[in-house]
């Protein structure tokens, strides 16, 4: 497992996250902040697009 830090977005948000190679290939990973919500990507870069992608659905729900 490596932890890693990204920004992402015009706002620099930074997202700190997990992640793994899976056996099958491609990578899976979570936010450090939210461990129970995982996702993958067939590469590093789809990653940490699923992962932005998952932050703001989570952000989203949370304002309901």
């Amino acid at each position: 497992m490596v932890s890693h830090r990204a920004n992402k977005g015009k706002k620099e948000m930074q997202l700190s996250y997990t992640y793994w190679e899976a056996k099958e290939g491609g990578y899976v990973g979570y936010l450090n902040q939210y461990p129970d919500y995982w996702t993958q990507g067939d590469h590093l870069e789809e990653l940490e697009k699923m992962l932005a992608s998952l932050y703001g659905d989570i952000v989203r729900f949370n304002e309901l």
